[in-house]
């Protein structure tokens, strides 16, 4: 297998499934939110750890790891990250990272509206180093991925097959949140807090985020052909 530094550069397909290297810009802007998302993962975990060994209010240091990878934010964050330095140092798209890929682009924005709008209002952040990495995570990274995937790809890589599978998360994330919720006692949002909000209000909300990522999927399915119609147009007119 090569090593990262001598393997050929992560591939965008045009609509005529002709490869397109992505440049050095391209993989450098990748590497910003590479940069971003790993650090907002390495302090967050750090945060966690710190407060899980806390010998006042603590859940312990297993319980506190497990929660820590219950919540939404931390898993989008993951897959930016996973995805990021992968198209950085030039992984070239298997099947796998082309849905990681997907999830990674659809899920930051739910993590970042969900933020923004239901959790943000009224939330009391500690200053100093909570406040930049919950400006990290739920802001910076929310913003940089899209627009990252949007403008530079790669593209030609969503397929139906890509959009089915990205779609196992989403349900997979909500059946864990309500067994680990129901075994635990412990929801990561108040939002889906069952004992608080009972299940119908529960089910509704997770239900509607689970048919917005998928309406997201779809249309990130959509601009990724558009995108790789143009550039196979642009190719063709040049030739």
């Amino acid at each position: 297998m090569p090593s990262a530094a001598s393997a050929p550069p992560p591939t965008s397909l045009d609509a005529g499934g002709a490869a397109v290297p992505l440049g050095a810009a391209p993989r450098i802007l990748w590497g910003i939110v590479a940069v971003c998302a790993v650090f907002g993962m390495c302090g967050s975990f750090a945060q966690t750890v710190g407060t899980a060994l806390s010998p006042a209010d603590g859940p312990g240091l297993i319980a506190g790891i497990v929660r820590y990878f219950s919540y939404f934010t931390i898993l989008t964050n993951l897959f930016v990250a996973l995805v990021a330095v992968s198209l950085t140092v030039g992984r070239r798209p298997g099947p796998l990272l082309r849905v990681l890929t997907l999830n990674a682009v659809t899920g930051i924005v739910i993590t970042g509206v969900v933020n923004w709008f239901l959790l943000r209002p009224g939330a009391v952040i500690a200053p100093g180093m909570p406040t930049i990495l919950d400006t990290v995570q739920h802001m910076a990274v929310p913003v940089l991925a899209p627009v990252a995937w949007l403008v530079i790809g790669p593209r030609g890589h969503v397929h139906a097959r890509t959009f089915a599978a990205s779609l196992v998360f989403p349900l997979a994330y909500l059946v864990w949140t309500l067994v680990h919720g129901a075994v635990t006692s412990w929801y990561p949002y108040p939002f889906i807090d069952i004992p608080r909000v009972g299940y119908a209000s529960a089910l509704t909300v997770g239900g509607l985020i689970l048919v917005i990522m998928c309406l997201l999927a779809a249309l990130c399915w959509a601009w990724d052909r558009w995108r790789g119609r143009r550039r196979w147009r642009a190719r063709r007119a040049a030739a």
